[in-house]
């Protein structure tokens, strides 16, 4: 809740009482996280999640999506997924402190490196699938520029956090908003490799399909890309064996450059969406089901269910 929208005196309290102990609650978590194993800080968190998660207002709203994706699934179908997706879910907030240490021990590893064309950079799209950090780590691995973006949290001492363990990853990091649109060129034009996760609801998008049902969709990365002339990839990141990730980067993309611009931007929108939907497909219980990818407003098959 943004501070705007409480009374004066509830806004001292917020700032002066409620997110310093968020904060020192959240750095203590993430510091204990951080002393114990890989394999012992993700299946920990994976199991309270498990516990936890079903009880959650998110999980109804998780069903309820599945509903929307997955119309021929039966309850007890999307009851395993929800369910499988908040142990996923924990093993990522586990494995949050660890990415360094799990790149270093091939906990982490990257296909697909030698597709990316270091003399132009170029944008790599992924999605809130398995541990989508694990993208974070390309550029300590293949030693090249990279920028990421991030959505502050309203509690701005936590956000401390997140930028320090973002640096551990050596990207330049922008905050959304004009920030990140004046950040993107600033990488880009060192040609640097810019990381974008791109299935969520953006409500400065357009509408393209997903799963059938319009969804808001960023696009303002694919005209940079345009503009800029520089290539598009995908990143597709997989769990295996627990705590172990694997990220598999695509070619770049094949671009009409001669082609309208607000053609060939709605295009590849399109084609991006239908690659993160069969991602989604092959592995439904890693993907972050809770955002509100379709809006509040739910498509009328399911309203009138």
């Amino acid at each position: 809740m943004s501070m705007s929208y409480r009374s004066a005196p509830l806004s001292l309290i917020f700032k002066l009482v409620i997110w310093p102990l968020e904060c020192v609650l959240l750095f203590v978590l993430l510091g204990i996280l951080r002393l114990l194993p890989i394999p012992v800080a993700s299946g920990m968190m994976a199991g309270l999640f498990r516990l936890i998660g079903p009880y959650t207002a998110w999980h109804r709203r998780t069903l309820l999506h599945l509903c929307i994706a997955f119309p021929d699934k039966d309850k007890s179908e999307a009851e395993a997924i929800a369910t499988n997706m908040w142990d996923n879910l924990g093993r990522n907030v586990g494995e949050y402190m660890h990415l360094d240490r799990m790149l270093a021990s091939s906990r982490i590893s990257f296909e697909g490196i030698e597709h990316l064309d270091r003399t132009q950079g170029g944008i790599i799209i992924g999605a809130h699938l398995a541990n989508w950090e694990a993208l974070s780590m390309l550029g300590a691995e293949a030693d090249v520029p990279v920028g990421l973006i991030y959505r502050p949290l309203n509690n701005p001492y936590a956000n401390l956090a997140f930028r320090r363990r973002a640096a551990v990853t050596g990207a330049d990091i922008y905050q959304k908003g004009r920030e990140a649109s004046l950040g993107m060129l600033r990488t880009l034009r060192k040609n640097g490799f810019m990381l974008m996760l791109v299935d969520q609801q953006l409500r400065e998008g357009i509408s393209i399909p997903f799963f059938g049902h319009p969804a808001q969709t960023a696009i303002s990365h694919i005209r940079v890309a345009l503009k800029q002339d520089k290539p598009i990839y995908l990143a597709r990141v997989t769990r295996h064996n627990s705590a172990h990730i694997t990220v598999s980067i695509s070619p770049a993309l094949a671009v009409k450059r001669k082609a309208d611009i607000d053609k060939e931007t709605i295009r590849l929108a399109t084609y991006i969406n239908k690659e993160i939907e069969g991602w989604i497909t092959d592995m439904p219980s890693l993907w972050l089901w809770p955002h509100r990818r379709w809006g509040k407003d739910m498509p009328a098959s399911i309203n009138s269910e």
